[in-house]
């Protein structure tokens, strides 16, 4: 009886973590290849567009508490493009539940193109991830998302000249996604 009493006590006291792990139920352990929508890069300083996004890439958690996420992004206003690779390690805050919120952190990889060879930019980025799994439909998974990449280093070749520049800059560029698997 105090046995059961001290479980109940610490069960209540740390949360449904501890609930959940009692029962038979398994952590959420799910694999899957998606495709998301969404708006960006746009810059933290205001002056910028929404630009239409399109990712494709593979995520998994592969425990409880851990997961990654590897995408290539496209986006594009018709005379400016801008492709990225990104590396992301997840941290699910309810372990045991399939529509868990997560905290993200890895690296974005990016280079951005001007129609007409009007110049071109290479950054790698440090990169924040706020998201929230959804609910599965159909056993496929699903989620929304913010990225917020800084800092940056960039290197630019501006107007196809041959010095290249170099530089760093803390302005945060941020991508909002919705992202369903297939």
């Amino acid at each position: 009886m105090k046995n059961k009493l001290t479980y109940l006590v610490a069960a209540f006291l740390c949360g449904s973590c501890l609930a959940h792990a009692s029962c038979d139920e398994q952590p959420p352990q799910d694999s899957y290849s998606y495709v998301s929508f969404g708006s960006g890069p746009i810059n933290g300083l205001g002056d910028s567009l929404l630009v239409p996004n399109l990712s494709v890439g593979y995520r998994s958690r592969s425990n409880s508490i851990l997961g990654s996420d590897t995408g290539l992004s496209f986006s594009t206003i018709g005379t400016a493009h801008q492709f990225s690779l990104q590396y992301i390690m997840h941290y699910y805050l309810s372990p045991y539940d399939s529509s868990s919120a997560y905290l993200g952190t890895g690296l974005r990889m990016s280079g951005f193109f001007a129609n007409h060879g009007k110049g071109a930019k290479a950054m790698l980025s440090a990169d924040f991830v706020v998201g929230k799994a959804l609910d599965n439909v159909c056993g496929n998974g699903h989620f929304v998302e913010m990225h917020v990449c800084s800092p940056s280093v960039w290197i630019s070749n501006a107007d196809s000249q041959v010095e290249k520049k170099k530089g760093f800059t803390a302005v945060p560029m941020m991508y909002l996604t919705y992202g369903m698997g297939f």
